[in-house]
């Protein structure tokens, strides 16, 4: 038995020959730039639609905050 070298397996084979498989060319994956462009934009589409929401309901929370400090003061005033 001889080592074989691919991944450390041993067999039965001559010393002149290895009857392991050879390794394989792993498939290359390749995007085109429309493919890439639309990822882009299809993500950007995505923050934005996050970014809206998160703002909108900030913008929310804020406003009562305003409402709410706006009393304070009017009560405060009395």
């Amino acid at each position: 038995m001889i080592h074989c070298s691919l991944r450390g397996v041993e067999c039965d084979c001559r010393t002149t020959e290895c009857r392991a498989a050879p390794a394989k060319v792993a498939p290359l994956i390749t995007f085109t730039a429309k493919e890439q462009f639309f990822a882009m934009a299809m993500l950007t589409l995505f923050m934005i639609s996050i970014s809206y929401g998160a703002l909108s309901s900030a913008n929310e929370a804020y406003h009562v905050q305003a409402l709410k400090n706006q009393e304070n003061v009017y009560v405060a005033r009395r």
